[in-house]
């Protein structure tokens, strides 16, 4: 694969992930500086195009390449990053090697809203985090701001209810925190606050259409091609998924 090889030539990629694996750490930052020095002002784009291996490549390679990524979106929605993050992502194998948990991962937030514990200190046997919230969450959050004391936070939800807590953990997506959540100015520095607004996210919500039947196989009679056959547009069409029931009727 060329972007393998671009890790290789441009990054020592095999020899970086040895490094860390053996957890040596005069090694690690033997190889890391000169990446650092390389790449820290240069785009992850800059980095496809400038290797041997993307340069034998067409456009409509790394137009293909762009298309497929890790988490939300392709690699192309990364272009823009510096390579130092990117290479962050590859080197620890982010979204590589994964397994699938039988009956979905929705087990693990039910467990633990509905596991019975005892021994509490606080509270008596048997007792869930679901029997402590009347068997239902509380509402989003509309508000994060500090105490008038100057000690404590004060968090205010969707219907307007507002508690104290010592401490707030923000599990959210950081980005949140500017968009849909009231947070005051002065609960980050000024360099957290730009990096949160730089932070990029691609969103990955689907919608899913209900035909009366599989429209994308009908073929012109006179020609025997497929009728849908094109799509306008100047790129390559993203996240279009056709099904029926049929068996191998993915397309």
């Amino acid at each position: 694969m060329a972007y393998d090889e671009a890790l290789e030539e441009s990054a020592h990629f095999s020899a970086l992930k040895d490094a860390i694996r053996n957890r040596d750490a005069g090694r690690i930052k033997e190889l890391w500086d000169p990446i650092v020095e390389e790449w820290d002002e240069r785009t992850f784009y800059d980095f496809v195009v400038s290797s041997k291996a993307f340069s034998r490549l067409s456009f409509r390679h790394r137009e293909v390449f762009g298309q497929v990524g890790f988490g939300t979106g392709g690699w192309d929605s990364d272009f823009s990053n510096t390579m130092l993050e990117i290479l962050r992502v590859n080197v620890c194998e982010l979204d590589d090697h994964q397994r699938y948990v039988v009956g979905g991962v929705e087990q693990m937030p039910k467990g633990l809203w509905q596991r019975e514990v005892d021994g509490m200190a606080h509270w008596s046997d048997g007792t869930s985090l679901s029997k402590l919230n009347n068997g239902g969450t509380r509402a989003g959050v509309r508000k994060i701001s500090r105490h008038s004391d100057g000690h404590q936070m004060e968090i205010t939800d969707a219907w307007g209810r507002v508690d104290s807590y010592e401490a707030v953990l923000a599990t959210c997506q950081s980005h949140l925190l500017t968009t849909s959540i009231e947070t005051d100015e002065d609960l980050f520095e000024q360099k957290m606050w730009m990096a949160l607004d730089r932070t990029r996210y691609m969103q990955s919500s689907k919608t899913f259409v209900m035909v009366d039947r599989p429209f994308w196989k009908d073929k012109d009679p006179e020609t025997g091609r497929d009728v849908m056959s094109m799509t306008l547009t100047d790129r390559l069409t993203r996240g279009t998924y056709l099904f029926d029931n049929g068996p191998g009727s993915l397309r």
